[in-house]
């Protein structure tokens, strides 16, 4: 009720300013606007998705040229104008995610910057056409193929306003849909992402689209606003001063790099009145913020008044009865042994340059089978394992899950056939709450999952299944509490919970018990025992009791191959594991 109430309050100020300020003050708040879009833009793929970029000012300038060329050298109309300007920018946008979402991180941006320095220097040859840097003058406010004219300051100012709310109510949609809240966690996870069954190049691909048309609305309507377009919004300092924005306002909230821009454009106003090293305050600004406040404006009132605004749970999300899920609920059920195959390996082998991890490694688990994988440090379990989930191709070899191949099939891909994994060091959402997590895992096996235009709220189904899996499995007192403030054990215990959660009818666990104590390990053995019995586990385990106390059948492996395999009472006996595994000579 509070925050309804403030949002309407702003929104009443922002509509009742015209009648307080000066034409100037006026032009000022407009500007305030247009920023406000563009940092908001990029904050979709940097505050959301965790997509650095230095190149955003690309789309704002592509759309500022467009409208800017077609309304002084081709025909005056808002329309056609302004839809141009869009589609170029969104097309640009599109073309540029290709190239650039193959790299991460700090090859991610620099792609970004040296695309964008590429149409800084075509705008900046390409003289007889966009007027180099002397810019193209003259760009009229829009008023052709309108009921009424934009030319006035104050209609102007109203235009950009409802442009400014029904976009910010959009992008409030996204972020909030389980579209939005998939970005969150590949900003957190990516590789968990992924094994949970998210595209997440896809993900991260529309996000970036997305952004570069809402940076193309705010260079259409800065170039209407300044009557001038040139190559400076296309330069690194425009995408410099975008991000500086959303750090300064609070990455990761919505109207965060709203104030950012705001207190940006106030200060460059300010400063530029009395010095000309704007420039050089902008970077002690950035310097300031990213050392004291990284969490920016919005970070710190949330953190100091207010929890972190977080998906809201329905009303009837703990009553709304969901349907069981089949790995949900421990079972007893009685099963035959063993079912059909549930995973082939035949040949396996991987090369890390000159060196050959895995070698020709063949073997077979039968549904509803529990195989665990025995061997010392470098034997290439875990290498298995990633070449297994996709997340590593092989060199030579074949891998089938329940009789289908999928040697090539991209992470995701394996995960939604019911392939799950944990993984030896914890892969969590060290930002979000136990029951965010949770959600993630649950959204991960639901057609819902790419939706974009419902908030998650509308889902109950999701909540429900979240509500009751941590009921179950004994984690509810823990809901909201941030992963990373849980113990390691409570850590291990949501990671065999979020594996659980995507209803996998294989999962690999790669040493679960690894670093816990032995009342930890306790649990989290007595954990994977309560596991559905239709789930077939393999199971890496250095834990010679855990493993013998939970194997049906053992596989030892030395040096990337296997050396022998069978029940755990032979294993047990089996002279050569003395000597490999445990470093025993029987000789």
């Amino acid at each position: 009720m509070k925050r309804t109430l403030g949002i309407a309050t702003g929104v009443a100020v922002l509509v009742l300013l015209p009648l307080a300020l000066s034409s100037y003050q006026l032009g000022l708040a407009t500007k305030m606007l247009i920023f406000a879009l563009f940092a908001m833009s990029l904050n979709l793929i940097l505050g959301y998705a965790g997509l650095p970029s230095l190149g955003h000012a690309a789309y704002f300038g592509v759309g500022a040229y467009t409208v800017g060329l077609l309304a002084v050298r081709v025909v005056d109309n808002f329309w056609l104008d302004f839809g141009a300007g869009l589609l170029a920018a969104g097309v640009t946008s599109a073309l540029f995610g290709l190239l650039a979402l193959r790299a991460q991180g700090a090859y991610l941006l620099m792609i970004t910057l040296a695309l964008a320095q590429v149409l800084w220097g075509i705008a900046f040859g390409w003289r007889w056409l966009t007027g180099g840097d002397d810019g193209l003058p003259g760009v009229p406010r829009p008023g052709a193929g309108l009921p009424w004219s934009l030319s006035s300051g104050p209609s102007f100012y109203y235009f950009v306003l409802v442009v400014f709310v029904v976009a910010t109510v959009a992008l409030w949609v996204v972020v909030r849909s389980p579209f939005g809240v998939a970005l969150v966690g590949i900003r957190e996870s990516e590789r968990r992402m992924q094994v949970l069954g998210y595209n997440t190049w896809l993900y991260k691909y529309v996000a970036f689209v997305l952004a570069g048309l809402i940076a193309g609305v705010s260079g259409n309507l800065f170039v209407y606003y300044n009557g001038f377009v040139s190559p400076a919004y296309l330069s690194i300092v425009f995408s410099a001063m975008a991000l500086i924005m959303v750090i300064l306002g609070g990455a990761g909230t919505l109207l965060g790099p709203a104030l950012g821009s705001a207190a940006i454009v106030l200060l460059e106003n300010v400063i530029s009145a009395s010095t000309e090293r704007w420039l050089t305050v902008l970077g002690l600004i950035y310097v300031v913020v990213t050392m004291f406040a990284p969490a920016g404006i919005m970070g710190w009132w949330l953190l100091t008044w207010g929890a972190p605004i977080r998906p809201p749970i329905p009303p009837n999300a703990r009553s709304t009865p969901a349907k069981p899920g089949r790995s949900s609920i421990p079972g007893q059920a009685p099963r035959s042994r063993y079912g059909a195959s549930a995973l082939k390996i035949d040949g396996l082998s991987h090369d890390f340059g000159g060196l050959r991890a895995l070698d020709a490694v063949s073997f077979e688990v039968a549904e509803g089978e529990r195989l665990v994988i025995l061997g010392p440090n470098g034997a290439g379990k875990t290498t298995l394992f990633n070449l297994v989930t996709g997340l590593f191709p092989p060199t030579v070899g074949r891998i089938a899950l329940f009789g289908r191949d999928v040697t090539r099939l991209a992470p995701h891909r394996r995960a939604r056939l019911g392939l799950g994994r944990t993984f030896q060091i914890t892969t969590l959402f060290p930002r979000l709450t136990v029951l965010e997590s949770v959600l993630l895992a649950v959204q991960g096996a639901d057609r819902a999952r790419f939706t974009l235009h419902r908030p998650l709220a509308a889902f109950p189904r999701l909540f429900a299944r979240a509500e009751r899996l941590l009921e179950e499995w004994l984690l509810a007192e823990r809901r909201d509490v941030l992963t990373r403030q849980l113990s390691y054990g409570e850590q291990r215990q949501l990671e065999l919970l979020l594996a659980l959660a995507a209803e996998p009818r294989v999962l690999l666990l790669d040493e679960p018990t690894a670093g816990l104590s032995p009342a930890e390990t306790a649990s989290v053995a007595g954990m994977i025992r309560r596991f559905p019995r239709d789930v077939t586990i393999l199971l890496i385990e250095h834990d010679m009791d855990v493993a013998l106390e939970l194997a049906e059948r053992l596989i030892v492996f030395h040096n990337g191959r296997v050396v022998t395999a069978g029940p755990r009472d032979e294993i047990r006996k089996d002279a050569r594991v003395a000597e490999i595994y445990l470093g025993i000579d029987e000789a």
